[in-house]
């Protein structure tokens, strides 16, 4: 066996490439931490919200439909996308309200792997103009 001492030159050299792996580093991660507020900001732009780690949504506009009215019936939707990870069986429900006040509640159900899309639906059974409600997501689960 060989036996290695290390000096005091030996030492400094190995304090220097440390300090800079570590400066490289904090460099790299800096880059990977600007790139994901980008995206993030992108995601928040086309209206993508989390609702859970790896799932994301958006009420939909123009954006997965222009149909918020399908024969008689209104609808809002909603798009779910399984981005990061399966989102497998998902529930949703919203309340509907006038005014802020609850005056209903809607659910609809869904199946998505990850890299997956889908449309929530979710009907307007009230009475008068389907634009005087509004719709407030109050439960998501997703058991991927």
């Amino acid at each position: 066996l060989l036996d290695y001492a290390v000096g005091p030159k030996d030492t400094a050299q190995v304090a220097q490439v440390t300090a800079k792996d570590v400066q490289e580093e904090s460099q790299r991660l800096a880059k990977i931490a600007e790139g994901k507020a980008e995206h993030e900001a992108k995601l928040k732009a086309e209206g993508w919200f989390q609702l859970e780690p790896g799932i994301y949504g958006r009420w939909c506009t123009n954006t997965c439909s222009n149909a918020d009215v399908i024969g008689s019936a209104s609808y809002w939707l909603m798009e779910v996308w399984a981005k990061d990870r399966a989102a497998g069986d998902i529930y949703a429900q919203i309340n509907v309200l006038e005014d802020d006040v609850v005056v209903g509640w809607t659910n609809d159900t869904a199946y998505l792997s990850k890299g997956q899309r889908g449309v929530l639906t979710f009907s307007k059974y009230m009475p008068g103009s389907g634009g005087r409600y509004q719709a407030q997501l109050v439960k998501f689960n997703a058991r991927g």
